[in-house]
């Protein structure tokens, strides 16, 4: 009979742990199933981000949805298996400190670790899904970067090249920082809303604290830019009318100049024509003669004119270089074409830019196909005389004139000059090198002036 009710009591101990167990696997059952669409979750995300896609909060509906579920099973195995195991104990099937109690009482704790662990994936889910937007505005805010980069590395080349910088550019820069504030603004908004739940001493409350107070930095030194640009457009307007000033002041200039070269050259002139001094010479007598001093006061005056206007000339073959090198540039000013150079000479094969190398002392002729084909056959033909030279020389200047819409008689140009009188004259070589040296150019260029 003993064996009996011992052999009872095992039965009912065994169906008990039965019912704890079957409370297990049914809600494990639905946990598996909950993992299951978490798992493809995960999957697919991570594909997406291996293969380049777009992910959105939908992409984590369905695990969002499904973690939350499985928080929900997990609450009501505990509730369940906790209600089932405390009615053992008060029926005396499980005994207190028992082996089967200790066993039972550890699958309540791990179901209490596991229901913290699922709410930990839930919030981090919940994380992902805020740091979209987060993303989405840090990678247009990283474009706007990158745009406003490119602008100023143009000013940079252009700066480089000697060139004017551009006020529209630095304008498309101040309309970038407005872009850029309003961006991380928006940046800033969302990290606020992510607080509001939090405790505001927690590490996750601090961290995005921080990342809101970069942030208001970063307004500040796009801010900050944007007055330096708007400083740079109004530098730029500056710039140009004192540009125009400088040159009145340097055609003003110009002017003096050579007022007071002709006044110091008439002065000695006057000075040498006058014959004003009585001055008494052995075996000649008393006879008026020009005043010595006077002629080298008005000489020295003189020197000095003409040295002033050496200066001048040194001063704008400088600046031509200056103006130059806003225009002799290896790229063209956004940098994305070579220009090609030909003072050399050379044949040209293709459209673009190109660098001219004329000056006005060696000028360059820019012939199109027509014009080249014409002067090769007109050399093929051969040159018998100076006069077929000539005939070349009217015939080119003909086509240059003829594509800028000019006109020119082709007859032969015949020049009459009668008596040439200088007066006042001390290097008579230096002027016969002068005239040698500069008339010709002033003839070429007079003769290309002219309609």
């Amino acid at each position: 009979m003993k064996d009996t009710i011992e052999e009872l009591k095992e039965q009912e101990r065994e169906l008990a742990m039965q019912r704890l167990d079957n409370i297990t696997d049914y809600y494990e059952y639905q946990q598996d199933r909950a993992d299951g669409i978490i798992d493809n979750t995960d999957a697919r995300i991570t594909l997406m981000g291996k293969t380049g896609k777009e992910v959105t909060a939908n992409d984590y509906a369905a695990g969002l949805n499904a973690t939350a579920n499985k928080l929900g099973i997990l609450a009501k195995q505990r509730e369940v298996f906790a209600k089932e195991f405390e009615a053992l104990i008060a029926s005396g099937v499980i005994e207190e400190d028992s082996a089967d109690w200790h066993k039972y009482t550890e699958a309540l704790e791990e179901l209490d670790s596991t229901i913290l662990q699922t709410e930990g994936d839930l919030q981090d889910m919940k994380d992902a899904v805020n740091d979209i937007a987060l993303t989405n505005l840090q990678n247009a805010l990283d474009l706007l970067a990158a745009s406003a980069d490119a602008v100023k590395g143009i000013l940079s080349l252009n700066q480089a090249q000697g060139a004017e910088p551009s006020a529209e550019k630095y304008a498309s820069l101040i309309t970038n920082g407005d872009e850029q504030i309003a961006n991380i603004m928006r940046q800033n908004e969302a990290l606020r809303a992510q607080q509001e739940t939090l405790d505001t001493q927690s590490e996750k409350y601090q961290e995005l604290q921080r990342k809101i107070e970069g942030n208001e930095q970063a307004i500040l030194d796009v801010k900050t830019s944007q007055e330096e640009w708007n400083d740079a457009i109004a530098d730029t307007k500056i710039k140009a009318l004192q540009e125009q000033r400088d040159e009145l002041e340097r055609v003003n200039d110009a002017y003096e100049r050579q007022k007071r070269l002709q006044e110091a050259l008439e002065d000695l002139q006057k000075a040498q024509g006058q014959r004003n001094k009585l001055v008494y010479r052995d075996g000649i007598g008393f006879a008026y003669e020009s005043d010595q001093k006077a002629v080298r006061d008005a000489q020295e005056a003189l020197n000095d004119a003409r040295h002033d206007e050496t200066l001048a000339k040194l001063d704008d073959a400088i600046k031509a270089i200056e103006d130059l090198k806003k225009t002799d540039n290896i790229y063209n000013e956004d940098g994305t074409i070579k220009v090609k150079a030909y003072a050399g000479g050379g044949v040209n094969t293709h459209t673009g830019l190109a660098q001219l190398d004329g000056t006005a002392s060696e000028p360059e002729v820019i012939f199109n196909e027509s014009h080249a084909k014409k002067l090769w056959n007109l050399v093929q033909s051969g040159l018998r005389s100076p006069v077929d030279a000539n005939h070349m020389y009217q015939a080119a200047r003909a086509n240059v004139l003829e594509t800028a819409g000019m006109t020119m008689p082709i007859a032969p140009i015949t020049l009459t000059i009668g008596d040439v009188v200088v007066s006042g004259v001390q290097d008579t070589e230096g002027l016969s090198a002068a005239i040698v040296r500069e008339l010709p150019n002033q003839l070429m260029q007079r003769l290309y002036k002219q309609p």
